[in-house]
Order: C-alpha cells, then sequence, then structure tokens
C-alpha cells in the first residue's frame, strides 16, 4: 500500500473500528498527520496572542480543529492496527502508561500483521 492509498484508507475507514489496518496504512497515515500539523505549527507561529481570552486567531481555531479532529482518526487507525496483530482495541489504553506503554504500542504496531483471516477481519494485504 502507497502513501496516497493508506491515507485514503485511514480518513475512509475512520468509523470502522471492526476492521485491520496494515502497518503501511498506520505508519503512512502518521506520517500524513505530522507533515499537516507541522506544516499547521508553522503557520501558527507569531500568531498566538499573549492574551489566553484572544480568540481572533482564526489559526489557532484551524490548528486546534485538526488536532481534535487527527486525533479520532489516529484512534481508529491504531485500533484496527491492534486487530491486525489479533489483539483487542482496549490494548490503546496502554497509551496512558507513562513510557513504558508507548514503547509497547510502538513495537506491536511494528510487527507483521496476522496471515489470512483472524477474528477482526480478512488481512489488508490481500484485500
Amino acid at each position: 500500500m502507497g502513501f496516497v492509498d493508506a491515507v485514503k484508507r485511514g480518513f475512509t475507514h475512520a468509523t470502522n473500528l471492526g476492521g485491520r489496518a496494515s502497518r503501511a496504512e498506520w505508519w503512512y497515515f502518521h506520517l500524513f498527520g505530522f507533515i499537516i500539523g507541522f506544516v499547521i505549527n508553522l503557520a501558527t507561529i507569531g500568531d498566538v496572542s499573549s492574551d489566553p481570552d484572544d480568540l481572533s486567531s482564526g489559526l489557532g481555531i484551524i490548528a486546534g480543529l485538526y488536532f481534535l479532529v487527527m486525533f479520532f482518526l489516529y484512534l481508529s487507525v491504531s485500533i484496527r492496527r491492534l486487530h491486525d496483530i489479533d489483539k483487542s482495541g482496549w490494548w490503546y489504553l496502554l497509551v496512558f502508561v507513562p513510557l513504558v506503554g508507548g514503547l509497547i504500542l510502538l513495537w506491536w504496531y511494528a510487527q507483521p500483521g496476522t496471515a489470512g483471516t483472524n477474528k477482526y477481519g480478512n488481512n489488508p494485504l490481500e484485500a
């Protein structure tokens, strides 16, 4: 799966928490989100007011909305990635265990998916 296909699949399967996501889909989708987020952050530098009640910054609002939407998209693709290695999406809660939880998840995300069909669906590489 290429970069563009992975990003498209990340958006089109955003509400599907029951399927599977390949390693390429997970990595490319996160890379896409990072690049866009980086560009948005660069655009908002210098646009930040010293007054915390000043909501006049359109870029700040756009950045906030972007990161809120991406949180849910990342959650979806991460749960589907766990499904690909035959793990429950509930394992995503490891993200709340400082340092160790994130490292375990990162290790799992890097593992090859279950060959063939598992209880979460067909292998996304064979579809």
